[in-house]
Formats: C-alpha cells, structure tokens, sequence
C-alpha cells in the first residue's frame, strides 16, 4: 500500500497511510478500472497547521495489477512524477521516478519494522494499554459516481506510553475511520491506494484487532475520512490535536490497459529506499510551509 500522508507526529497512528497490502484476488467486477483520487489532510491544534497536505494520484487496476502516478503530492516519500506499480495485488511494490530514470522496492512494513527496531536498540519501551475498537455503524450508503457503496464507521482508542532515556511519554489516542466502499471494487490491486483497512503499527496485539473488525469492510472505498485526535500528558495538560485526512475518488471509468503498464520500464537503474531523502523533503516542505505563513 502506498502512503497516503506522513505527518511528523502519527508515529504508529492507526490511519491508513503505511503498509503493504496482500489481499486474495477476488473475481473483478470490472474488465478495468482508471481512477482519479484526492487526499486532503490538515491538523488543528498544538503546531498544527490547517488545510496543508493535498496529494491528487491517478490510477490504473486491472485485476492483480495497478499503476498509481503522483500528479500532485504533499507527500515527501512520493513526490510528483513519480508512480508506484504492482502485478500482484500490492504484495510487490515499486516506486518509479522517471525523471531519474530509477526504481526501487517498496516494502513499508520492512520499512517500519526497522524503525521500531532501531527505537528498541536505543532503550525505548513502548507500550500499548485501554485498547479499544468499535464499529459505529454498518449502514447501505448513496450512489457515488454511479457505484453502489456501503457506510461503514469504525471507532479506535488507546493510550501509548513510551519511556527512553530517563522520559516517560503518556499519549492519548483516539481514531475516527468513516468510509463508503463499493463492492464492485474487487480486484485486488485497488488496495495499491483505495486501501481500506489500516497499515501495521508492529504492535501485535493492535494489528490482529483492527484487521478482524476493519477486514470486514466489502470492495474498497471511494471515499474515507479519518479524523484522528491525540493528546499528550493528562488532566490540564494535555495538548490535544486533531488530524483529518479525506480521501476521495472523483472519476472512474472503464479502460482496457496494456499488462506493460505495470512493469518497471526497461533501462531504469534499481536503487534502493532513502529515508535520507524523505527526510530532506520533510524539512524542505515545512521551510516552504513558514515562507507561505
């Protein structure tokens, strides 16, 4: 799965912006399918800034495979230009920048698995406790760009404590998913972006809890709104800050695309995944972000 947005602050948020997804191909719904989608994510609150993060993609997905180009992206791990293919579902990804003529493979788990690895070899213990997840409703939904959908509304709370290095971190966490998904949506590399059950955190317990009530969901959305709130400290103070990420699909068609659509094209050098870089792009957007306040 494609990332969706990167704020600084959702260290093991439960959104569904990090992962791949490896889902069974079920039987398409459509011959093809080309899609335009939207992301708009803003923060409110404590160093929040409000109405930052658009991120426009288009997409291609023809039963296993999928090509998702960036046209538009607040995103620093995918800027604009570069696309993300997959011929099987998700499970394989890579990330092409054409302008470098490069490619790499993408496995955001690995990705995350490391990071938590690398806090862990620094003395860092974290700890998940009042883990709760709710779903608020299940409900048909309206026609939307002339597909047939169903509401669904899930409800995600936990406290995350974290000590290192003498500090001891308590966070309040608590995550709103409301979707519209059609289940004519099938095939399964829809999940390349339209994802629709959220990324791994690495916490265990976590994972095998949200994916049993959010699996449930049937096809893949074309829209979702996920409003998370998180407050550290407790009592008086606390600094809560709500982040809303809205994702929208505003076209789809039917389209008969070529099997070389998903391939890496021929020529292009492999590298390999650079936090360096995403992190220089992170730095670089919020310098733009204080110059345009």
């Amino acid at each position: 799965m494609i990332i969706q947005s990167f704020p600084g602050r959702r260290l093991f948020a439960p959104l569904g912006v990090l992962g791949l997804l490896s889902i069974a191909a079920a039987a398409p719904a459509l011959a093809g399918t080309s899609f335009t989608s939207v992301t708009r994510t803003g923060t409110e609150g404590k160093n929040g800034r409000p109405g930052t993060g658009e991120t426009k993609i288009h997409g291609v997905v023809d039963g296993l495979g999928s090509k998702v180009e960036f046209l538009d992206s607040a995103n620093p791990m995918m800027p604009a230009g570069t696309y993300g293919v997959t011929k099987d579902g998700g499970k394989t990804l890579y990330i092409v920048d054409p302008k470098e003529r490069t490619y790499y493979p993408l496995d955001m788990e690995g990705v995350l698995g490391e990071s938590m690895g690398a806090m862990k070899g620094m003395g860092a213990d974290i700890k998940i406790e009042n883990l709760k997840v709710e779903k608020l409703l299940d409900e048909g939904g309206p026609t939307m760009l002339g597909l047939p959908t169903r509401h669904y509304k899930f409800k995600t709370s936990y406290t995350m404590t974290m000590k290192m290095v003498g500090t001891h971190t308590s966070t309040q966490i608590t995550t709103e998913d409301e979707t519209w998904s059609s289940p004519k949506l099938s095939d399964a590399a829809f999940g390349l972006w339209l994802r629709r059950d959220p990324i791994k955190t690495g916490i265990e317990d976590m994972d095998k809890l949200m994916k049993a009530e959010m699996s449930k969901i049937e096809g893949f959305p074309l829209k979702k709104i996920t409003v998370l709130t998180s407050a550290s400290g407790s009592g008086k103070g606390a600094a809560p800050q709500t982040t809303t990420t809205t994702m929208e699909v505003t076209e789809i068609q039917t389209v008969s695309p070529s099997g070389s659509m998903f391939e890496v094209p021929a020529g292009y050098q492999k590298t390999k995944f650079d936090m360096m870089k995403v992190m220089m792009r992170m730095k670089a957007g919020q310098q733009h972000e204080k110059r345009e306040k």
